[in-house]
C-alpha cells in the first residue's frame, strides 16, 4: 500500500518541476517498540501484532524506506527528516540512522535524525514544522514555531504544521494575532488499517490514506494529492 501511494505521487506530480523531496519518517511507523516481555509501546503498552518477529518487522520496514527513496531521487533530491513517535522511539532512530549510514555519501540525499520532537522545514514562503503530535498542546504550536524558528517566521508567509498521532483528517487555522498570516495544523492520515484494540473499541470508520503536499516558492501550498 505505501509503494502504492508512492507511485500515484510520482505519477500525479510529474508534469511539475520538482525540485526536492521532503520525506518525514517516523511517527509510529513500526506500532511497536519494545519485544519482551511483550509487543508494546516504549512506554510499555502492550500492542496487537500478527506474530511477525521485529528483526524481520525492521527490515522490512528499512527496506521499504531504501526502495521508495530510491524511486524519489531519481527525480529530485531528497530530504528526509526523522519524526519521534510515542509507539516506537527507539527504532525509528535505529532506522533513520541506518539510513542515513546507507545514504550518507549519496549527495541526493540527506537524512536529518536529529534528537528534536519537533523539526522545521523552509522553503520559499513557506515554513513546515514537523511534530507527532502526542505531547504538545495542538492551540499551543504556532506559538511554539514562533519561538523556536522566529528568523524563519520572519520571512515566511504560509506556515503550517503537519502531525500524526490521531490520524484524522482536520484542518485547523490558528491567528494569533492579525498580524500574523496565521499558522494552518493539518492532521496526517494514515495509510494502516484496524486492529482488534481499536475495533473492539469503536474507532473504526476512519478513511485509510496518504498525502501529498505541493509547496510553491512563492505561492506557498497548491495542491493536496490524496
Amino acid at each position: 500500500i505505501f509503494n502504492d501511494a508512492v507511485d500515484y505521487f510520482i505519477e500525479s506530480t510529474k508534469h511539475l518541476n520538482i525540485e526536492k523531496f521532503l520525506l518525514p519518517v517516523g511517527s509510529d511507523l513500526f506500532h511497536y517498540d519494545n519485544s519482551t516481555p511483550y509487543n508494546s509501546t516504549t512506554k510499555g503498552t502492550p500492542q496487537d501484532t500478527d506474530g511477525v518477529p521485529w528483526q524481520d518487522l525492521f527490515r522490512r520496514g528499512r527496506q521499504l524506506l531504501i526502495e521508495n527513496i530510491d524511486k524519489l531521487k531519481e527525480i529530485a533530491p531528497v530530504d528526509v527528516v526523522s519524526l519521534v513517535g510515542n509507539h516506537d522511539e527507539t527504532k525509528i532512530y535505529y532506522l533513520n540512522d541506518s539510513l542515513y549510514s546507507w545514504y550518507h555519501n549519496d549527495e541526493n540525499v540527506n537524512v536529518d535524525n536529529g534528537p528534536s520532537p519537533r523539526k522545521y522545514y523552509h522553503y520559499g514562503v513557506n515554513l513546515i514544522g514537523l511534530t507527532h503530535g502526542n505531547k504538545e498542546k495542538i492551540s499551543n504550536l504556532p506559538l511554539i514555531m514562533a519561538s523556536e524558528v522566529g528568523t524563519l517566521w520572519s520571512i515566511t508567509s504560509n506556515r503550517e504544521f503537519h502531525i500524526g498521532h490521531l490520524h484524522t483528517k482536520r484542518e485547523i487555522e490558528y491567528r494569533p494575532t492579525d498580524e500574523y498570516n496565521g499558522v494552518i495544523i493539518r492532521h496526517m492520515s494514515s495509510l494502516s488499517g484496524t486492529d482488534s484494540w481499536h475495533k473492539s473499541r469503536g474507532y473504526v470508520g476512519n478513511r485509510r490514506a496518504a498525502e501529498c503536499y505541493v509547496l510553491d516558492k512563492e505561492k506557498g501550498t497548491t495542491q493536496i494529492i490524496n
